[in-house]
């Protein structure tokens, strides 16, 4: 019996996946030169999320260098 070292099937592996990753891109690529509109929004929101491609929208809010503490309330903490 043939034994495979470890280190091979791990890289194997990476390199299966790494093939089935670039086929799906390829495919992608066709969707979207054939104009299909799915693949395009697809597109748009994994790499145009900068150029606003999002259904939501992410706020910085401690972008002015200001921490936030949230109050913090027990579950079982008795309300007023």
């Amino acid at each position: 019996m043939k034994w495979i070292d470890e280190e091979d099937l791990k890289n194997a592996v990476i390199e299966g996946r790494n093939s089935r990753l670039d086929f799906a891109e390829s495919k992608l690529d066709q969707n979207i030169n054939n104009g299909d509109t799915t693949a395009i929004i697809f597109l748009l929101k994994t790499l145009g999320k900068d150029r606003g491609y999002v259904e939501r929208k992410d706020i910085d809010l401690t972008s002015k260098g200001e921490k936030i503490n949230p109050p913090i309330r027990w579950i079982d903490e008795p309300t007023e």
